[in-house]
């Protein structure tokens, strides 16, 4: 007697799986977003917010007969799908999509056409969307490869991947036994995307800020006046070339080296008295003699 076992039941826990991880990754881009309201990251959390929708609904659908949304289901991932590469235009800083979006409309008023009015084969129906969305995931794909960091190669490879799965759907769609593979090897690809779009904010994040950090440091060290930052206990953090100059020294990291109050001050105690003064009054202007590298007082 030959039994049959239900390729979606066997792959359910592993659907669970990756919608758990969804779930995390929504929380991370919700926590992201929280303090970063950057256009690419909107997009991004409603992708996510709308891929784990999706995905509870089809887990959902596995341990209750009387549930049963393909369409629904497809429609989230299609807006998902959307949400992801609209935010991939904005984080390239490319142009609003819409030769694509208009594209994609195009295509689903065919299939709704195709499909519900003459009743066409799976692959003339879906054909138009699907090459739209796999060229569309494709081109972002290779273009975030091109970027620099481990976020964007993974995310870009994994676009890649999510393109050539989406031309293959209209014509092994059909098959009943490919569609749980399908399935499972496109929210594989999604959750990739997914992980590698919150290391590209990361990898961004940490550029800007290095961006930063130097512009801030050309400007310093470009000022004629001497400035520096310093620890409460009297060690140099920074200085610029203008001080390191007024003070007769070569380099920046001679100055690093030094006890601001026992090597720079002339009188020590003077020191004290500034720092005690500015804990009570915050900032403030004060004069104080410093020694020089070669003794003389400044």
């Amino acid at each position: 007697m030959e039994s049959s076992i239900d390729p979606m039941m066997t792959l359910a826990p592993y659907l669970v799986g990756l919608t758990l991880t969804n779930l995390a990754l929504t929380v991370v881009f919700a926590a992201l977003l929280w303090s970063d309201r950057r256009p690419y990251l909107v997009a991004w959390s409603t992708a996510w917010a709308l891929y784990t929708l999706g995905n509870v609904l089809a887990v959902t659908s596995f341990v209750s007969a009387g549930l049963d949304a393909p369409e629904l289901i497809g429609v989230l991932t299609m807006l998902s799908a959307n949400a992801t590469l609209i935010g991939a235009s904005f984080y390239l800083r490319a142009r609003w999509p819409w030769r694509w979006l208009v594209a994609e409309s195009v295509g689903v008023a065919w299939a709704v056409v195709a499909g519900a009015a003459l009743g066409l084969p799976l692959l003339v129906v879906t054909l138009p969307l699907f090459a739209v969305l796999g060229a569309w995931l494709l081109t972002r794909g290779v273009q975030l490869s091109r970027l620099s960091g481990v976020g964007a190669k993974v995310a870009g490879a994994a676009l890649c991947l999510w393109g050539l799965h989406a031309l293959d759907f209209p014509f092994v769609g059909h098959l009943e036994w490919v569609r749980p593979w399908g399935t499972m090897v496109a929210e594989v690809l999604i959750t990739v995307i997914g992980t590698g779009f919150i290391l590209m904010h990361a990898d961004g994040t940490r550029l800007e800020a290095e961006r930063s950090a130097q512009r801030l440091e050309r400007f310093f060290d470009n000022a004629i006046e001497g400035i520096f930052a310093s620890t409460a206990d009297g060690r140099f953090v920074f200085v610029n070339r203008a001080l390191v100059e007024m003070l007769g020294y070569e380099r920046p990291e001679d100055l690093l080296g030094l006890n601001i109050r026992e090597d720079l001050y002339a009188d020590p105690e003077e020191r004290d008295r500034i720092i005690a003064e500015h804990g009570e009054r915050g900032i403030l202007r004060a004069h104080a003699r410093l020694r020089r590298a070669d003794g003389e007082e400044l």
